[in-house]
């Protein structure tokens, strides 16, 4: 786990959300048993994540032929904590394809990471039926020839780059975690902010207003240190200066 270098108002929400969080009855079935999904979590945990402050943002990417997804816990305060989860790709289930495979993968992932974080507790420790035994396909899986899988591999077309996202739009999760870590090494006071800006929470911003507060930090976080040089030079200079937005 990584986090902000303080995260003591983020644990008091934390802990006030964990004593309201009540277990999900499962809603899937498989043929072993029954689960609960990750929609199910999230319409759980979301009203309670406003209610205090929080969001949670769950990136996902890969490594080593493992699915990986970190999960970010943000606070309004601008503090942080971040924990990650690799998973091997499911190969179980003759009928699922690759993609199919990648996305299962990814929920049974993004669901232990949930529960994990938020002390959600679970009856079967593969609830949902992905199965990683050795990655054993099943005796009546269909497995094509080596030939057959060659010509069957279709070189993937390039993707067309992302659009960038107009001075207009609301900011990204990604957006958000990069300012609330800008904003809390450059000790913005987030309240002033919230007012600055007319907005009860940075999810809240504009592209243009998210790139203003970057910019202000960054010029903060650099005459902080050009502080700290000219300290040592005998220099004085006043706090007021970089603790305001």
């Amino acid at each position: 786990m990584i986090k902000s270098e303080s995260i003591a108002a983020l644990a008091t929400a934390l802990s006030k959300l964990q004593g309201e969080i009540k277990d999900v009855a499962p809603n899937k079935k498989n043929h072993r048993s029954e689960y609960v999904d990750l929609s199910a979590m999230l319409k759980e945990v979301r009203p309670l994540l406003a209610k205090y402050g929080l969001s949670l943002t769950q990136l996902v990417g890969n490594a080593d032929d493992k699915v990986t997804v970190e999960s970010v816990l943000l606070h309004e305060s601008g503090e942080w904590i971040s924990s990650s989860i690799s998973v091997p790709v499911s190969k179980s289930g003759a009928s699922m394809n690759d993609l199919q495979s990648i996305g299962s993968s990814i929920s049974y992932a993004r669901r232990y990471a949930l529960g994990a974080l938020f002390n959600y507790t679970k009856d079967d420790d593969d609830d949902d039926g992905v199965s990683y035994d050795n990655h054993k396909p099943q005796p009546n899986a269909y497995q094509p020839k080596q030939k057959e899988a060659q010509q069957e591999y279709k070189k993937p077309e390039p993707q067309a780059p992302k659009a960038e996202a107009k001075d207009t739009d609301i900011v990204s999760k990604e957006m958000v975690f990069k300012l609330s870590k800008l904003c809390f090494d450059a000790k913005v006071d987030m309240k002033k902010l919230q007012v600055s800006y007319k907005v009860k929470a940075l999810e809240e911003l504009t592209v243009k207003q998210a790139k203003e507060i970057a910019g202000t930090c960054k010029d903060i976080i650099a005459e902080k240190e050009n502080n700290e040089l000219s300290k040592a030079a005998g220099k004085v200079f006043s706090k007021e200066d970089y603790l305001t937005v």
